[in-house]
């Protein structure tokens, strides 16, 4: 067990600025298609200012494409959404990785992982997380609350 926690401290956690930078990239990549489904239009098909759609629609809509693109992202692109690419950082599992052998998350931890990263969770997720984790040590010690319960790491590429 040592050994192990000996090998992660050796990883670079990632820092709130490159992690805020990826999340912003990937939120305007997922507005183009968002919009596009829900741009108002009328009976013609043209867009019309007056229409919008019905909040009890577009709201887990919404959701369930953030939480596709996220999950999809980390669990087949070796824990990496577009702006994590260009942000240098990716998603790991800290059970057994190293700073020569990135593990990637399985099924499950790309899941939850996912869940925190819907753009109105990941408020209420940072919060729940610094307050239950707060004095734990760094590698131990993540940003967010569905980030612990995967058993995953954001770290520099």
């Amino acid at each position: 067990m040592l050994k192990k926690k000996n090998a992660i401290t050796k990883l670079k956690k990632a820092d709130i600025t490159r992690r805020s930078i990826a999340y912003i990239i990937d939120l305007v990549l997922m507005a183009l298609p968002v919009g596009i489904i829900f741009a108002p239009r009328d009976i013609t098909g043209d867009i019309a200012a007056q229409k919008f759609p019905d909040p009890k629609i577009a709201l887990p809509v919404t959701a369930a494409l953030f939480f596709a693109y996220f999950f999809l992202c980390i669990y087949f692109n070796k824990g990496q959404s577009l702006g994590n690419m260009i942000a240098k950082i990716r998603v790991i599992s800290y059970a057994g990785s190293d700073k020569n052998n990135h593990i990637k998350p399985n099924l499950k931890q790309s899941a939850f992982h996912s869940i925190g990263k819907i753009y109105f969770v990941l408020l209420l997720d940072i919060l729940i997380g610094k307050i239950l984790y707060r004095g734990e040590d760094e590698i131990q010690n993540p940003t967010r609350f569905f980030q612990k319960l995967a058993g995953t790491l954001v770290v520099e590429d």
